[in-house]
């Protein structure tokens, strides 16, 4: 129990202590105070997060507002709540962590001066607040998302973080921009307009292109995040040639590398995946960025990494997807491809190539091991995007694979699908059957000519069959050999062509054995879910559309033999399909799910007529129709037949204007981007404007109080001259007042020497006498004490003169006169000094003769006995006269005293008066200097956006341009005037300091002199 009532009492002293700094903080008024507290949470902040959050977190913000200015107080505020700001290593959040992220963006100006810190070029004060706006994202992103899209300067401030030098403030600034704009549309469009595509990709040419490390790496992912279905970016971007920077980045790969580094590797699939987002199968634009590809050279540099041998089987597969949506549905670019490829396998080749030769595909789709099946896949995707849109190029290309399996040549596709190793390599025939399905699916004519094709060689006795039957069988033999992917293969491939064709249902029912062997494979346990949903569709679309007369197994009986094994199994079966991940997940690259065993193209096929296929078995046989009916079914397939031709003109005619349209939304969305483009711009310059008004009229009001003050200070000036005047005036008497004093003791002396005399000729006792004498002597001695003292404080007031006159002088004002006065002062003072001289050599000679009337006097001491008695008198007028001079001595002290007393303080004020005013001109001009250059710049980079914007062809013609505003001349001239009147302030400080320092130089010469000359005649004594 002792040592927890201790540590509670050691925890109760450390809150009290919290308590004081914290109140310290929000209440002192002084700096340094603030700068103590701010410290001293520093020091508490690691150990006791909570405590200093709760009671010291309004003062530090607050602090980071009023005491921006002092270094030591902001990198001290910043990097305490950096420390209270932490985020543990699974990227939660504590509380004490979103109360602080709550404190910024509830209140965003707390935020907007964190962006505005940003623009402060010190190193740590730069850096801490962008760790802490990263902290601040962590907790509260769209909440920060929005302060920041609120803030004028926010953005430009996060953007030019690219632009600094300084690796780790541009790194982390990389890292918080990435991950601000990801899924905020309107802050991208911010981001882009502030340039940020041309600084990411500089940076990414200062790292070295696809051999830069991780900062490459975010860049790329800064550029994904910014473009991802964004259009109006994806426009900005191709509109700034930066296709072309992409394209150079891509020539710098070493297609003849072995290896390459795995950062080059990793690089250049994120770069190749950027490329791809803007030709999206499902994009308007895909057409015009498609031709600005080509334009750049960017399709020529693809297809080259595409059919690189020696590279990397990755960056192959990416290149290959690439060149599918690159090429997709554009004629232009498909005719391009095979010309290309083939300079690429064969330059010194110079025959003519067959426009619809796809082997260079097929020999990358045909022959590979079961490592390179992304680049296999990725292929089959390219043959899909070749034959895309050109109906006459699709049924050239399945022409070609009939004619190649009935002549035996190599790179057969339809002998990969029928061979006995089919069931042996299943990648292969997946990726042939995918192929094949791309080729036929929603073409009736390319599907007829491979149903029409006839296996097998009558001539040599076998047995010919239809594709259709063949396929089956191969079905057939892959379920009972438990080859799945070979089995989901033909299954796609049957379910595709037998949909809406009662023709070949016929073909497909003709074998009953086929029939029963796919119920008993549905059956099967170790069927798998989506083998076994791949089955339920093709036995529904069979029983969907067996309408065909010359059906070996009508629908009825279809019905029962499905019905045996149950509704529920089979619907069960097509609703476990559509809910697997292979249906939900599954892309047009495939990249979403490794190794799928479902196509892409089957997948849409299931998706779209997923309701026709899953209700078919709860559909009754049809009756047998009449003659009637058989006569309208004929009718109406003439009429199909007609509307197919009709639809066919209809398409060909309507391609032009879908691309004309296509253009029209491009340059609409264009203008829709540039009208964006121009609001956010004079939004921006209005803001910027305002506070550019502001500003000036700050300026104008600091140069109104400027001139108050200069007025006020003119008239402190006038009233220190005047008190001057006064002092001037005080020492003129005090001197005249010396004068006197010196006279009379002048006149004390002549008594002195009349004294002598009459002690030489009348003295009748030599001790009574030179006791008399030696109290003379000390009498003098004092009062040539007296003489130096008042002296001294002569010179203190000449000091104290000085320094009026120096300040006088250095506000700018007339001051020949006061020099004139301490000239005056300095020879009255030499003149007494000289005096002094004087009478101290008389003093002296007084002496010597002194002494030998004291010789006399012992001769005449018996004489002047008689005479005694007068001396008493006469000696006691004499004590009554010095008195008379001690009192006199002890008043005109006291008057200097006084005069001192009252002398000080005014001097003193008067200098301080006059270093404040001196330091208040010089931040004055410091502040309209700073201001000048701060405003000039602004200024700059206005013209500098305005004269971009209007390279942009954005009509800016009706705009206004602000006038120019006459204070900056007017903070111009002030600026000059007050650099001149320092200038000369300070000469004349110079020239009265050396005056000061000649005078202190004389005087000491001229105390040195008196205090020898009182050595002699102490020593003469």
């Amino acid at each position: 129990m002792s040592l927890l009532s201790t540590f509670q009492v050691e925890k109760q002293k450390v809150d009290d202590a919290i308590n004081v700094v914290c109140d310290r903080l929000e209440h002192a008024t002084l700096l340094q105070d603030r700068r103590a507290a701010v410290l001293s949470l520093k020091g508490f902040a690691r150990d006791y997060k909570e405590a200093v959050t709760a009671g010291g977190l309004r003062g530090l913000l607050r602090s980071l507002t009023i005491d921006r200015d002092d270094e030591e107080i902001l990198n001290a505020t910043l990097e305490c709540l950096l420390t209270l700001f932490t985020v543990d290593d699974g990227g939660h959040a504590d509380d004490t962590a979103l109360w602080i992220a709550d404190e910024f963006t509830l209140r965003p100006e707390n935020t907007h001066v964190l962006l505005d810190i940003i623009v402060d070029n010190n190193f740590y004060t730069r850096l801490r607040s962008i760790q802490i706006l990263a902290s601040i994202l962590e907790c509260r992103a769209q909440q920060l998302q929005e302060c920041v899209m609120n803030s004028p300067t926010g953005i430009s401030a996060l953007v030019g973080i690219l632009d600094d030098p300084r690796e780790q403030i541009r790194n982390e600034g990389l890292l918080l921009l990435l991950k601000l704009v990801r899924y905020h549309t309107e802050l991208q469009k911010r981001v882009a307009f502030e340039n940020a595509f041309e600084k990411v990709i500089t940076i990414v040419d200062a790292e070295g292109g696809l051999e830069g490390g991780i900062i490459t790496s975010d860049c790329f992912t800064l550029l994904h995040n910014l473009l991802v279905e964004n259009l109006s970016n994806q426009n900005w971007f191709r509109e700034t040639d930066l296709f072309r920077r992409i394209t150079d980045l891509l020539q710098a790969i070493d297609k003849e590398a072995v290896t390459l580094s795995p950062t080059c590797l990793k690089n250049t699939v994120e770069l190749l995946e950027i490329v791809r987002l803007f030709v999206l199968r499902g994009s308007h634009i895909r057409f015009i960025n498609q031709n600005a590809y080509m334009k750049a050279g960017l399709l020529t540099r693809v297809i080259g990494l595409s059919f690189a041998d020696l590279l990397p089987s990755e960056i192959r597969a990416e290149a290959l997807l690439t060149l599918a949506d690159l090429m997709y549905n554009n004629k232009d670019l498909q005719d391009y491809f095979v010309k290309a490829s083939s300079m690429v396998l064969d330059p010194l080749q110079n025959s003519k190539h067959d426009s619809n030769d796809i082997s260079t595909l097929l020999t990358i789709l045909l022959h590979g091991d079961d490592s390179a099946f992304a680049i296999r896949y990725a292929s089959a995707l390219c043959i899909e995007a070749f034959a895309t849109g050109n109906k006459d190029r699709r049924l050239a290309i399945v022409t070609q694979l009939v004619d190649s399996y009935r002549s035996e040549r190599p790179h057969n596709l339809l002998e990969s699908l029928i061979s006995p190793s089919a069931f042996s390599d299943q990648h292969t025939t997946w990726f042939a059957a995918c192929s094949l399905l791309h080729l036929t699916l929603d073409d009736e004519d390319a599907r007829d000519i491979l149903t029409d094709l006839s296996i097998g060689n009558a001539s040599i006795g076998e047995e010919e069959v239809s594709l259709i039957q063949t396929f089956s069988a191969c079905l057939v033999g892959s379920l009972q050999l438990e080859a799945q992917r070979s089995a989901i293969a033909y299954g796609m491939v049957l379910a595709s062509w037998l949909y809406e064709a009662p023709n070949n249902v016929a073909d497909f029912l003709e074998e009953v054995t086929t029939l029963q062997a796919l119920l008993s494979g549905f059956m099967n346990p170790s069927t798998g879910p989506c083998l076994k949903g791949v089955l339920a569709c093709l036995l529904s679309i069979a029983y969907a559309f067996d309408f065909s007369a010359e059906t070996t197994v009508n629908r009825t009986e279809l019905r029962t033999t499905l019905l045996r094994l149950g509704r529920d199994p089979i619907v069960g079966a097509i609703t476990i399909l559509s809910q697997s991940e292979e249906v939900r997940l599954l892309t047009d690259s495939a990249a979403s799910i490794p190794r799928p065993l479902l196509d892409v193209a089957f997948v849409h096929f299931f998706r779209d007529n997923f309701g026709t296929i899953r209700k078919a078995i709860d559909q009754p046989p049809n009756p047998p129709r009449s003659k009637r009916e058989e006569e309208a079914q004929e009718e109406q397939d003439r009429t199909e037949d007609i509307i197919a031709d009709l639809e066919a003109e209809l398409e060909r005619k309507s391609s032009g204007l879908e691309e004309a349209v296509n253009i029209i939304k491009t340059r609409q969305e264009e203008l829709q981007r540039l009208r964006e483009e121009v609001k956010y711009i004079t939004q921006k310059h209005e803001v910027e404007f305002a506070q550019y008004k502001q500003e000036i009229d700050k300026l104008r009001g600091e140069n109104a109080s400027l001139r108050s003050e200069a007025t006020v200070s003119s008239d402190d000036i006038d009233k220190a001259l005047r008190e001057n005047a006064i002092l001037h005036d005080d020492l003129s008497r005090l001197q005249h007042q010396s004068a006197v004093h010196e006279s009379e003791r002048n006149t004390a002396h002549e008594k002195l020497h009349i004294l002598e005399s009459a002690v030489a000729s009348e003295a009748s006792k030599r001790g009574f006498l030179e006791k008399e004498m030696t109290g003379l002597r000390e009498a003098s001695a004092q009062t040539t004490q007296d003489l130096e003292t008042s002296r001294s404080r002569i010179a203190t007031l000449e000091h104290d003169l000085e320094e009026a006159t120096n300040i006088a002088r250095s506000t700018g004002f007339a001051h020949d006169a006061m020099i004139a006065d301490l000239t005056t002062a300095r020879q009255l003072q030499k003149k007494a000094e000289a005096d002094a001289n004087i009478s101290r050599t008389r003093a002296r000679d007084l002496d010597s003769e002194l002494k030998g009337l004291q010789h006399e006097a012992k001769v005449l001491e018996a004489q002047h006995a008689k005479e005694l008695s007068a001396l008493g008198d006469n000696l006691k007028s004499t004590q009554q006269d010095l008195t008379d001079l001690k009192d006199r001595e002890a008043s005109l002290q006291t008057q200097l005293e006084k005069s001192k007393d009252s002398l000080n303080p005014v001097l003193r004020d008067l200098k301080q008066q006059h270093s404040e005013e001196v330091q208040k001109l010089v931040d004055s001009r410091q502040i309209v200097q700073g201001d000048l250059i701060a405003a000039q710049a602004e200024v700059a980079r206005l013209q500098a956006i305005a004269a971009k914007s209007q390279d942009k062809t954005v009509d800016f013609s009706n705009t206004a341009p602000p006038e120019p505003d006459m204070g900056l001349e007017i903070d111009a001239r002030k600026i000059v005037e007050l650099e001149s009147q320092v200038a000369a302030l300070e000469h004349d400080k110079l020239n009265l300091q050396k005056q000061l320092e000649q005078a202190q130089e004389d005087l000491m010469l001229l105390m040195e002199d008196a205090g020898d000359e009182e050595t002699e005649h102490t020593e003469a004594d």
